[in-house]
């Protein structure tokens, strides 16, 4: 009779035993063919795709920096010299204003001398200070020269206010590239707003965006795989 019982018992846990294994592996077959498998599938390709735009994007963003970025910005504007053509040429740095960095001399949105040595020659009361800008005689520019040198002198005025012989002009206009002079003539600073400068930031947010998910999945894939383990 005992010995009939423990039979009955071990029949039973062999039977248990089996339906767990038949449960675990049914289980697996559908993670592999059901829905979660499709998921899975989808997801790792979504996320392959984020990871090759991230990676396409940065030499965009790189060549795009080092090649067509020589925009001059309205926070870095510090200066201007007036030519007979009426002209506009602007002195900006990367730093501080008040630090001693060589600056850059743009016309119309070209770079006309990198890397200038700034004399600072008048300081006035309202803070308006007269320099006198010299670098390298080069071939091609359209500034004059003065001992050898490509001379500038200017009128600069802090707070983005812009003078010539001591008058006050109009503040530029950051989003047209463009300053108005007191006789409601235009003239253009920097280059124009083109259609890949607005859409710079969208492009950054998508390779910051891209590389988060990616970041993201690959911790929830690790996650998940000590999990079912």
């Amino acid at each position: 009779m005992r010995h009939q019982t423990n039979r009955k018992y071990a029949d039973r846990k062999k039977l248990n035993r089996k339906y767990h294994s038949q449960k675990a592996y049914r289980k697996k077959q559908k993670r592999k063919t059901g829905w979660r498998a499709r998921l899975d599938k989808f997801t790792y390709r979504l996320v392959n795709v984020f990871m090759i735009c991230f990676l396409l994007m940065i030499p965009i963003f790189i060549v795009y920096m080092i090649f067509f970025d020589h925009n001059v910005y309205k926070d870095s504007i510090y200066g201007l010299w007036h030519s007979e053509n009426h002209q506009l040429a602007i002195s900006y740095e990367r730093g501080r204003k008040g630090s001693k960095r060589d600056w850059d001399i743009v016309q119309d949105g070209n770079v006309l001398i990198k890397n200038a040595r700034i004399d600072d020659i008048k300081r006035f009361e309202d803070g308006t200070l007269y320099i006198e800008v010299y670098a390298e005689e080069r071939l091609l520019s359209d500034l004059p020269a003065k001992n050898g040198l490509n001379y500038l002198n200017m009128y600069v005025r802090k707070d983005n206010y812009l003078t010539y012989n001591g008058e006050s002009y109009k503040l530029i206009d950051d989003e047209n590239k463009s300053i108005t002079w007191k006789d409601g003539s235009k003239s253009p600073y920097g280059q124009r707003i083109t259609l890949f400068d607005r859409l710079e930031p969208y492009i950054v947010f998508g390779m910051f965006g891209s590389l988060l998910i990616y970041v993201l999945f690959v911790e929830w894939k690790i996650k998940r795989k000590y999990k079912n383990k």
